[in-house]
């Protein structure tokens, strides 16, 4: 920059000493040609691209190290990590390890299989969101990033109910080679476009324009206060507007939702639940019933952005939305520019200073393009400011009319604060699952000392069926804890146990008796009405459902959905 803007003072003078007048054309001739020599005088400064799946894979092979010789020839076969997508990861029957006999063998195999599937699935769209979230930063890669998610595997593959699943080292390694397969790919275009964001000779290329405009207007001795003003809207105001509007448009959503008509569905855990549940009875989609028990954490991500899609159906609602955080802004900038230009500074370099400073709490505003501005700028501050001041509404209505352009779902999926992640963590519970019957719990947050569900659900829904004749079961948790029966699984070294006697395994469970079970007839009529479908899905064979389940009407579920929520 230093040397550039020394050329231009230089080509300045050697066209004022010129005795014929230039013209336009001429100018730009000759500032081409010196922009041309100046760049090939300098020495090129290359910022050095890395492998970034190199790097990856050093540290995939030292987490992995002491894994053994068959882990390490499994790491060598497969070869880079940019040979593996996260989507095409598919379960495999090597993954588990078990050691029972064939017959508990082929039924555990079924069912810890669909368990690590899902295992798998969850943890990969956790990293992804991880992903996703260093390269919206749009910082250059770090090797901290790599070891970061390997800490995330690890640490949830050390869990307690994973460990259960008795999953085989080809699992974590296969899963690894894909998570991080993923990353290598994300994160070697997140560096690949960091260098060329800051490459040193695309930045002065993007000044270019700056210092023509400079080097023109001083030529022909035009009045450049106006065309620097305008820069500053244009070059630095304008985009650290723009990226205002985007951090700040995800919480207002959120807050704009949940202080709307709407926003009771919202208003607690409970009452999200009964508003799904009673959503799901009167659509009576299969599908989405499924959907809804095998994976409900994806489920009510998915039901809550169709939520906001909808709740901004109408453009104009969002970008009164926009207009108003823009307005908000603006204002400060406003307030910024008065307030730098009562520090009696004398030069425009130093009110742009105090004039940032003011506002570095709000906007980011590049160095780099003040430069132009800054260079050969002799105007009084004051009268700069009032410049910038007058073109302040045209720049608020052209960010206004790009916002408009945009389209609405391309618009908040890149927004940096999801707004359906926020609302999600407000209705999602803790994310425990009942030990039996998988019904999420109630309870918010990690806070509570005892995990609950209003309504607990028939076993077979969640998957489970009889060990001998393979139909899906429909004993109900409610039931069963004030009954004789027993349970077994991996927890009791698959011996029985008393279902009295649960909390003797699972202490921070508190499920309610309901001997009557009046209150899972919501569930009752779901499984009547779907069996074969759910025998279909599962590939289990139809539950023997009791004959007064059969009795049981659609309106008789919604009603016990009420009682159950206490909507009555």
């Amino acid at each position: 920059m230093k040397v550039i803007e020394g050329k231009v003072d230089m080509l300045l003078e050697q066209c004022r000493r010129k005795e014929s007048k230039l013209e336009n054309k001429e100018l730009e001739m000759k500032f081409e040609k010196m922009w041309k020599e100046t760049f090939s005088e300098l020495s090129p400064i290359c910022l050095q691209k890395y492998e970034i799946h190199e790097d990856i894979e050093f540290h995939l092979r030292k987490d992995l190290d002491n894994r053994g010789s068959s882990v390490n020839q499994k790491i060598q076969k497969a070869g880079s990590l940019m040979n593996y997508r996260i989507n095409s990861f598919t379960m495999r029957n090597e993954y588990l390890d078990f050691s029972f006999t064939s017959a508990v063998k082929c039924w555990l195999t079924k069912k810890q299989s669909q368990k690590t599937e899902k295992l798998a699935q969850s943890l990969m769209a956790q990293c992804n969101s991880y992903i996703e979230e260093r390269i919206y930063s749009k910082a250059d890669y770090d090797e901290t990033y790599c070891r970061e998610l390997l800490h995330l595997i690890n640490e949830k593959l050390q869990q307690e109910e994973v460990k259960k699943l008795q999953t085989s080292v080809c699992f974590e390694v296969d899963l690894k080679l894909h998570i991080l397969g993923e990353a290598a790919h994300a994160f070697q275009k997140m560096h690949e476009d960091f260098l060329k964001e800051n490459d040193p000779q695309q930045r002065l290329e993007k000044l270019k324009p700056q210092y023509f405009s400079i080097f023109k207007d001083h030529y022909l001795e035009k009045d450049a206060r106006q065309n620097r003003a305008r820069d500053l809207c244009d070059q630095c105001l304008k985009p650290a507007l723009m990226n205002y509007v985007s951090k700040r448009l995800g919480l207002e959503i959120v807050d704009d939702i949940l202080s709307s008509g709407q926003s009771i569905e919202f208003a607690s855990r409970s009452f999200f639940q009964f508003t799904v549940q009673k959503k799901l009875l009167e659509d009576g989609n299969f599908n989405n019933f499924v959907k809804y028990i095998i994976n409900y954490e994806k489920f009510v991500k998915a039901w809550i952005w169709r939520h906001i899609l909808d709740f901004y159906r109408e453009a104009e609602d969002l970008e009164d939305l926009e207009e108003e955080i823009l307005s908000t802004i603006i204002k400060k900038v406003k307030d910024a520019l008065e307030k730098a230009k009562d520090e009696s500074v004398t030069t425009v370099s130093a009110f742009l200073n105090n004039f940032c400073k003011v506002l570095q709490k709000d906007l980011v505003i590049s160095k780099d393009t003040l430069v132009g501005i800054q260079f050969k700028n002799t105007a009084d501050p004051d009268q700069f400011c009032t410049f910038i001041q007058t073109f302040l509404p045209n720049l608020q209505q052209q960010i206004l009319a790009e916002l408009k352009d945009l389209e609405i779902k391309s618009k908040l999926s890149q927004l940096p604060l999801k707004p359906q992640d926020e609302i999600f963590k407000r209705v999602f519970g803790c994310g425990k699952q009942c030990p039996f019957c998988k019904v999420p719990c109630e309870a918010g947050g990690g806070d509570h000392k005892e995990h609950f569900a209003s309504v607990h659900r028939p076993h077979g829904l969640g998957r489970y069926q009889n060990l001998v004749t393979d139909k899906l079961t429909y004993s109900l948790c409610s039931s069963d804890v004030v009954s004789n029966t027993t349970f077994r699984n991996s927890d009791t070294d698959w011996k029985d146990h008393p279902f009295k006697d649960y909390r003797q395994y699972y202490p921070h469970w508190r499920i309610q008796p309901d001997p009557s079970i009046t209150a899972s007839d919501y569930w009752k009529f779901v499984f009547k009405e779907f069996n074969q479908q759910f025998v279909k899905e599962y590939g289990a064979k139809p539950a023997d459902l009791p004959a007064d389940w059969q009795k049981i009407t659609k309106e008789q579920a919604l009603e016990s959905l009420k009682e159950a929520f206490t909507m009555k």
